[in-house]
């Protein structure tokens, strides 16, 4: 079996912010602000206090 090194010292495997590795023009900014703007207003109504398990947060 391999494993792999653990030092004490080690913070994060990745950056704590991920923008740090996706460039200014990306589109993942044009998606996120996209979204951002829809309103979920009647979605959120109509499964608020339904049963099962809670839906993800936007």
């Amino acid at each position: 079996m391999v494993l792999r090194e653990y030092g004490i010292g080690q913070t994060w495997l990745v950056p704590k912010r991920l923008r740090d590795f996706i460039p200014e023009n990306h589109i993942s900014y044009f998606i996120a602000n996209l979204v951002e703007e829809l309103d979920f207003k009647d979605i959120d109504r109509k499964y608020r206090y339904t049963q099962g398990k809670a839906a993800y947060s936007r």
